[in-house]
């Protein structure tokens, strides 16, 4: 571990061991707050987020993009924190604290006894979710990226397997992803991230985006249940899930229900940002990988 990854861990763990000290009201004012100084002071991936909020949204003003991009910052301080805070969640504080729209859909899922595929992105708080979904006593299992700092990463993956969610990377191999479906788990995947030249490019906020194929193709090779969710953020700590299923048809080959299936959750991820632009990550360089003949700078 380098001497900067090992100061990153510490105030982490600092961070983290007063979030789970502090009443839940103050912990998201704490991280509310965190997230105005990474933005404000630090200034981490500003630019790349007012520019992207700049090209998404040509008719705002600087004002709103401005506004924006400070609230997305504070939103994702408070991710942050309750994140950190998951060991105190249980069954209880889900019944106090998460909405479920569409939960009926992850008993079908379990009847169908072919697993279920979500397709997710960095929008709300995708952690309190596939979280409050495997304490209720669905499986579920993430398909989780590395991070630079390997132990940061490693505390974070335990934080999830401590409620029950499990792991796999995106670099292990596909038979374990196959496997947790024929095991009728519910393999959790978040396809809003750059894919660079392997992924497919679908219209999103009015460009080409390269989305991840994989989720795509393993729900295509196992027949299991396509579910778009989402997770927004209520007043008080709360969160309101959404669970919907994909509907494909069966008329199609496999390629043809791919591309659907990536236009479908691009597109119903885009209607649900423009509803809550707050919460989404906008410090990504979502756009950063051009479809062939076009520039492939950095957006």
């Amino acid at each position: 571990m380098t001497f900067q990854h090992r100061l990153e861990y510490l105030g982490v763990q600092l961070v983290a061991w007063i979030a789970r000290l502090l009443p839940l009201r103050l912990a998201i004012a704490l991280g509310r707050g965190l997230g105005w100084f990474v933005y404000a002071v630090l200034g981490i991936r500003r630019s790349v987020t007012l520019d992207n909020l700049r090209q998404a949204y040509p008719a705002q003003t600087e004002e709103w993009i401005q506004d924006t991009a400070k609230g997305c910052y504070r939103h994702f301080g408070r991710v942050a924190i309750e994140m950190a805070r998951l060991p105190k969640m249980d069954v209880g504080w889900i019944e106090k604290h998460v909405e479920f729209h569409g939960k009926d859909i992850l008993d079908r899922s379990r009847a169908r006894g072919k697993g279920g595929v979500f397709f997710s992105g960095h929008f709300g708080n995708w952690e309190i979710m596939g979280a409050a979904v495997s304490l209720l006593g669905y499986p579920v299992s993430y398909i989780a990226t590395t991070q630079r700092n390997k132990t940061i990463e490693q505390w974070m993956d335990d934080l999830r397997r401590g409620r029950n969610v499990g792991i796999i990377k995106t670099h292990d191999s596909p038979r374990l992803m196959i496997q947790a479906l024929k095991d009728n788990r519910l393999l959790a995947v978040l396809s809003d991230q750059d894919a660079h030249e392997d992924g497919e490019f679908v219209n999103f906020f009015g460009r080409a985006a390269s989305v991840p194929r994989g989720g795509a193709v393993l729900q295509q090779k196992t027949d299991a249940m396509p579910i778009f969710c989402y997770a927004t953020g209520l007043p008080g700590g709360k969160w309101r899930v959404h669970l919907e299923e994909i509907p494909l048809s069966s008329d199609v080959d496999t390629k043809e229900n791919v591309t659907s299936l990536l236009t479908i959750v691009t597109g119903r991820l885009e209607e649900e940002i423009r509803k809550h632009p707050d919460q989404w990550l906008w410090m990504h360089r979502r756009w950063k990988t051009r479809p062939p003949g076009e520039d492939n700078s950095d957006n």
